[in-house]
């Protein structure tokens, strides 16, 4: 399924500009295309059928605006699933993807979708990493997606909104609205190790203890190598506990939207 919904992606994705960071994941700014539609800066409409499948939505995370993108299509009155993209020059392999999702309408045939997509050595888009959004959200939730690259060459974040398709024609609407879009470089550490912001390991009664001397952060999640949310809180003290034995990623944030993701092995 997800094969038939990316041809649209693979036909459009060699006309886009690349970038070196992700630009405008808070989705801020908008462009006038044609004939008055607008998209996001910076973000490439993959399936442009309908002015209204990718809008400005004023029910935001943070800030005035998010995206929402709706698989009705109003010219031919049917279901058709609606991507929007951002191609980016990696310049490490391991990243994070963290972001607000809210699924305002869903029928129990639709979700929404985050893809990370790159080359293989024939030319041809692979999903490297995805998420699967299901069920009704009162209110924006935070999630992520840590990935990791095959190669260098430039890849693509995609956020969706899809639909089931059947022999007749694509089924259920779905609306999805996304804000706050976030790509962290993921910097590999263990007990042993230190970074530019100098953390460092303690335990204290068999718990290892995370210690930050980077006082511009002062919230922190931890999170499954499946980019299941396992706690989260601020940081107290700058030390953060570590309950969980094996992989996991600590992401950092500041109140001034400082961002930093850590994988820390945990023996």
């Amino acid at each position: 399924m997800i094969r038939y919904f990316l041809l649209p992606i693979v036909l459009c994705t060699n006309s886009m500009l690349v970038h070196s960071q992700l630009m405008n994941g808070d989705f801020e700014n908008w462009i006038i295309v044609k004939d008055s539609i607008e998209i996001p800066e910076y973000w490439f409409d993959l399936t442009p059928n309908d002015p209204l499948s990718v809008s400005k939505s004023e029910k935001a995370y943070t800030g005035p605006y998010s995206v929402q993108l709706s698989t009705y299509n109003t010219f031919h009155h049917d279901f058709t699933p609606v991507y929007i993209a951002s191609k980016l020059e990696p310049n490490k392999l391991n990243y994070n993807l963290s972001f607000a999702y809210l699924i305002d309408s869903i029928s129990d045939v639709g979700n929404g979708r985050i893809l990370i997509l790159q080359k293989d050595s024939n030319g041809s888009e692979i999903v490297i990493a995805s998420k699967t959004l299901l069920n009704i959200t009162k209110e924006f939730i935070t999630d992520q997606l840590p990935f990791e690259l095959n190669t260098l060459d430039s890849f693509w974040i995609i956020l969706g909104a899809e639909n089931k398709f059947t022999p007749i024609g694509n089924e259920g609407f779905t609306s999805v609205l996304y804000d706050k879009i976030i790509l962290d470089e993921i910097v590999a550490t263990s007990h042993d190790s230190g970074l530019d912001c100098k953390p460092s390991f303690m335990s204290d009664y068999n718990l290892l203890q995370l210690k930050i001397d980077c006082s511009h952060f002062t919230n922190y999640r931890i999170y499954n190598v499946l980019g299941m949310l396992l706690k989260q809180s601020v940081i107290e003290n700058q030390n953060i506990p570590i309950e969980y034995n094996g992989i996991v990623i600590v992401q950092l944030t500041g109140e001034t939207g400082e961002s930093m993701s850590l994988k820390i092995v945990n023996h």
